[in-house]
């Protein structure tokens, strides 16, 4: 498994048990075609305000700014627990991995017109794609190189009124197949198809992104810790299929894809 990454005590006199966990076994990745030729990373944290007292020791000037112009407290911390996340996964792909604090602000994550979040860093031409995701009182988010990919981490939850327009009839089929199969029960099914359609979208460089209808799923297997299938986009224009892993876990669904026809580019 990946390694946790505490912070340094020094800087966390209110809160010194917070940790970033690694979001998935790291075999994971040595085992799924999925992962084949891409450097990848991925945390999680389990969001509580009192992380707001490391703000500063972690975020750039730039980042803190952001921070304290939010309005509603919970929203706050959703986005630091979501940036302490990508900082741990992109720390774990490039030269200023290190448990200084500094280096953690060195990592600056900026956003694009769109909302996708991208990483502004100097001295390194490798910057790592990353994804981030927050839902519920968990955060996670992922880095990846030389690929883009895309997370989605979803509380489980009811999506039968919604369900329309994000699932096929077809699809229906296929998730309730592998629900029994698998011994989730259909709200959690159905959640993780969310996930999976999501984390897809956000895999794509793209603006607009496809709608949740525009992406069909084909295929989807168990296999150990979770599952993997593929993903189909009937717009023109965008990668014809793309590969996915998701696992359900403490009443979340987590669900991650590499698009290999998208490369990151170098700064």
């Amino acid at each position: 498994m990946q390694n946790s990454k505490k912070f340094p005590r020094q800087f966390d006199q209110t809160s010194r048990d917070i940790a970033i966990q690694a979001l998935f076994p790291k075999a994971i990745i040595l085992d799924l075609p999925l992962f084949k030729g891409a450097k990848v990373a991925a945390y999680r944290l389990k969001i509580s305000p009192k992380q707001r007292n490391l703000a500063h020791c972690y975020l750039s000037p730039a980042e803190f700014r952001v921070f304290r112009r939010f309005t509603f407290p919970q929203r706050a911390n959703q986005w630091l627990a979501g940036r302490l996340c990508a900082k741990a996964a992109a720390m774990s792909l490039t030269p200023v991995s290190g448990s200084n604090h500094t280096a953690w602000r060195e990592i600056e994550i900026n956003s694009h017109i769109s909302g996708r979040p991208f990483i502004a860093l100097r001295g390194t031409s490798s910057i790592p794609d990353i994804s981030i995701s927050h839902s519920g009182i968990q955060a996670a988010a992922m880095a990846v190189w030389p690929f883009l990919c895309g997370l989605d981490l979803q509380e489980i939850r009811d999506t039968s009124r919604i369900r329309s327009r994000f699932a096929t009839p077809e699809e229906e089929i296929i998730i309730l197949h592998q629900g029994a199969e698998s011994n989730q029960p259909p709200k959690a099914m159905f959640t993780m198809l969310w996930s999976i359609k999501e984390a897809v979208r956000k895999a794509f460089p793209l603006h607009p992104l496809p709608g949740f209808l525009d992406l069909s799923l084909q295929a989807l297997a168990t296999i150990p810790g979770g599952f993997s299938g593929r993903i189909t986009c009937r717009r023109l224009g965008m990668p014809g299929i793309l590969s996915f892993f998701a696992f359900i876990e403490h009443n979340y669904t987590v669900a991650l894809t590499i698009n290999c026809g998208a490369r990151q580019q170098t700064k």
